[in-house]
C-alpha cells in the first residue's frame, strides 16, 4: 500500500524483510515496554520486575488459558518506543 502512494517508487524495499534489514542497518531499534490496562503506569527500569501495577493493582499479564502450552507471558498491553538518541 505505501508503494501505490508514494512518487518515488524504485527506492523502497518490496518486502518487510528487506525494509527490516534496511532499518537495522541503520540502528534503529524498538524497545517494547509493557504498560498498565489503564495506564497507570509503565513496567520499566525498576517497575519491569513488578507483576500487577503500584497503583491500581490489575496485573500485567493475561491469564493463561487452559490447555495452552505458552511458555512466555502476555502482557495485556505494550507499546514500542523508538529511542530519539540513536535517530539524531
Amino acid at each position: 500500500m505505501l508503494l501505490d502512494v508514494t512518487p518515488i517508487k524504485d527506492r523502497l524495499p518490496k518486502k518487510n524483510y528487506d525494509a527490516k534489514s534496511l532499518e537495522s542497518k541503520l540502528g534503529w531499534e524498538a524497545k517494547r515496554i509493557d504498560y498498565c490496562a489503564d495506564g497507570c503506569m509503565l513496567y520499566y527500569n525498576n517497575d519491569g520486575v513488578l507483576t500487577e501495577c503500584k497503583f491500581c493493582n490489575k496485573p500485567r499479564y493475561r491469564a493463561k488459558t487452559v490447555g495452552t502450552s505458552n511458555k512466555k507471558s502476555v502482557p495485556v498491553k505494550a507499546m514500542f518506543y523508538l529511542p530519539i538518541i540513536p535517530r539524531l
